[in-house]
């Protein structure tokens, strides 16, 4: 456990070395193929035949078994040469066997659920997986930080599946910025949707909340607010934009503005839901 400074306090950061390892992991990912009987999530398998390998590009990390054995290193290189420190909290892009990347959160092991417990092994992260649920117990070699990655992970796949776990993931970012940017001054009444939700997912415990996240851990854009208005106006402009997590920090900085200007929410567009019975007579009024 170490501790970082906050306006001169100390506040503690759960942090994992990878040389340290973490106790309690699996034999196993709890994936997406044996279903969670809370409905909550599934299981799915993390081992291997030992020559598969994944292979993180851009970190000083060599190839690693799924299966957690140490071989199959190249050049010397060994898994406690890995320099990435990873916390609880962190958001993560996991690599799971053939699976695409996904978009994962860190948890606490002492927050793994009893399934999750029981697939547990010396030296793997727990990573509970956005979208449908699914959890790993992972090697820091299978995962890469979320943010820095966003642009290459996040095209991955185009499945919407996928689509729909890499949204949830910009979403609790999102969430998480703007709860740490409105001011302590806007009245709880008026700060609806910031807290930190309840976890929902196969390898955590009932009743979990999310993890505390330091906000100095993700790689949030900086915007100056000369620059929140000029993509204010490229925005308005143009009928696409580059990237939804880029457009889920510039919703939670305005968001957090408004909120403090008198507690108002952004408008929210909802896709338009269908009157069961009504179906045939919309089509009649259509034609």
């Amino acid at each position: 456990m170490s501790s970082v400074s906050n306006g001169g306090a100390s506040v503690p950061v759960n942090e994992i070395d990878v040389r340290d390892g973490l106790v309690g992991s699996s034999d196993g990912v709890l994936g997406r193929d044996e279903k969670v009987k809370d409905g909550r999530g599934s299981c799915k398998d993390n081992g291997g035949n030992g020559d598969e390998k994944f292979n993180v590009s851009g970190r000083n990390c060599s190839y690693a078994d799924v299966n957690g054995d140490e071989k199959g290193y190249g050049n010397g290189e060994k898994l406690e040469d890995c320099d990435h420190r990873f916390c609880v909290g962190d958001f993560v892009w996991g690599k799971i066997k053939c699976h695409p990347w996904c978009p994962g959160q860190i948890y606490d092991p002492k927050d793994a659920s009893d399934f999750a417990v029981k697939h547990s092994q010396e030296g793997r992260l727990l990573v509970a997986f956005f979208g449908d649920g699914s959890c790993s117990w992972c090697l820091p070699s299978q995962l890469v930080p979320f943010v820095e990655n966003f642009k290459e992970m996040s095209m991955d796949s185009t499945s919407k599946s996928s689509l729909n776990a890499v949204q949830s993931a910009v979403n609790e970012i999102g969430r998480l910025l703007e709860s740490k940017m409105t001011c302590k001054c806007v009245p709880l009444e008026k700060r609806d949707g910031l807290a930190r939700p309840v976890a929902a997912n196969a390898g955590v415990k009932a009743g979990v909340l999310v993890p505390e996240v330091d906000i100095r851990r993700v790689c949030i854009p900086e915007y100056e607010p000369a620059d929140v208005l000029a993509e204010l106006e490229r925005l308005s402009r143009a009928v696409c934009f580059d990237s939804v997590f880029e457009l889920a920090v510039l919703r939670s900085w305005l968001s957090a503005f408004y909120r403090a200007k008198g507690g108002y929410k952004l408008p929210i567009y909802l896709e338009p839901l269908q009157i069961e019975g009504m179906e045939d007579k919309i089509k009649m009024w259509l034609l």
